[in-house]
């Protein structure tokens, strides 16, 4: 039995709709399709078949007209959603994403028997890239999910804290997040690379500059404020602007991290005996005091400077807001 393009695409249409739908609209659109193929003809198609072709290309694609006609969407994710969408994709990329890596990289270092630093950096790649993958998509199933279920007005409200500060205005930039995550990256490979491939030798061996002893104790607590500093650098940059909690969470990190490593260095417990010796073999007689004391001088500098920039930057912008309004209750007409 031979079949017509119409009768092809109308079950083609109709396949796409619910079975109830399907009888009324085989019957309206045969017949809407009828009278577009008898309308070409009196305006002088050469012939019905002709006429029946041209029909079918206005009317289009049956997926398309069979959504219109049951008001389903053909977007994955449409526009009710998309901005919570989006708003959670990259919070949880800028988050989860590093996190991983970094995770995964220190795991690899502490428990790889044969581990490189080419090899662990690649382990901290590949976690990255498949945690990204997972994050996206898990995510917009569940969008989708509630989109389709009509589940949408349960999410949260748009307000307008959300809003972000102009990129004018901003007092946190970009550049300024991503030197922090960057700084924090090379930390902790720096950390694992001196363990498993330093470059100091002492008897045709390799030597480790901090000591072996404290990947058990101390090393996995300094690595843990570093991948918390980078997660707030994250929020800090989405915050746009420095606040008194936020610079109070500033000044923790840098303590955190301070305290246990001066006290390390001054109690001489920091550096391996072997890095040292092999200095003193280098003809560096007082290698341990001198870099204990450079060091610790140095972190207490560093975050001293920290905490107290945030501080500022705090009372700054609490100070701008008050001129602020006033300069813009000045600028409106009376």
């Amino acid at each position: 039995m031979t079949t017509s393009l119409t009768d092809r695409y109308v079950a083609a249409t109709a396949r796409h709709v619910d079975e109830a739908q399907r009888a009324e609209l085989e019957r309206e659109l045969r017949a809407t399709i009828q009278d577009m193929v008898d309308g070409r003809l009196d305006a002088g198609a050469p012939d019905r078949a002709t006429a029946e072709r041209e029909v079918l290309v206005e009317l289009g694609d049956p997926l398309r007209l069979a959504a219109s006609y049951s008001g389903r969407p053909l977007h994955l994710l449409g526009p009710a959603v998309y901005p919570a969408w989006r708003r959670l994709v990259t919070l949880l990329l800028a988050t989860i994403v590093p996190l991983a890596a970094a995770v995964t990289m220190t795991a690899r270092a502490l428990l790889g028997d044969d581990q490189t630093i080419g090899t662990v950096v690649a382990g901290g790649i590949t976690t990255a890239l498949m945690a990204a993958g997972q994050v996206v998509f898990w995510v917009t199933l569940v969008f989708v999910v509630i989109e389709r279920t009509g589940a949408a007005g349960t999410l949260p409200d748009w307000d307008p804290d959300q809003l972000p500060e102009p990129q004018g205005t901003r007092a946190v930039t970009m550049t300024d997040t991503a030197a922090t995550i960057i700084v924090v990256v090379v930390g902790v490979l720096a950390v694992v690379w001196q363990q498993f491939d330093s470059p100091v030798r002492r008897g045709g061996e390799q030597v480790p500059v901090l000591d072996p002893s404290l990947w058990s104790s101390w090393i996995p607590w300094i690595l843990g404020v570093w991948l918390a500093t980078a997660v707030f650098g994250v929020v800090l940059h989405r915050t746009g602007r420095w606040t008194w909690r936020l610079a109070a969470g500033n000044a923790l990190l840098e303590a955190a991290f301070a305290v246990p490593v001066v006290v390390l260095l001054l109690s001489h417990r920091l550096l391996n005996d072997e890095f040292v010796a092999a200095l003193v073999d280098g003809g560096w007689q007082d290698a341990e005091q001198h870099l204990a004391l450079t060091v610790a001088a140095t972190v207490v500098v560093v975050t001293v400077w920290g905490a107290v920039d945030g501080l500022v930057k705090a009372r700054r912008h609490q100070a701008e807001q008050p001129a602020a309004a006033a300069d813009l209750r000045g600028r409106l007409p009376g």
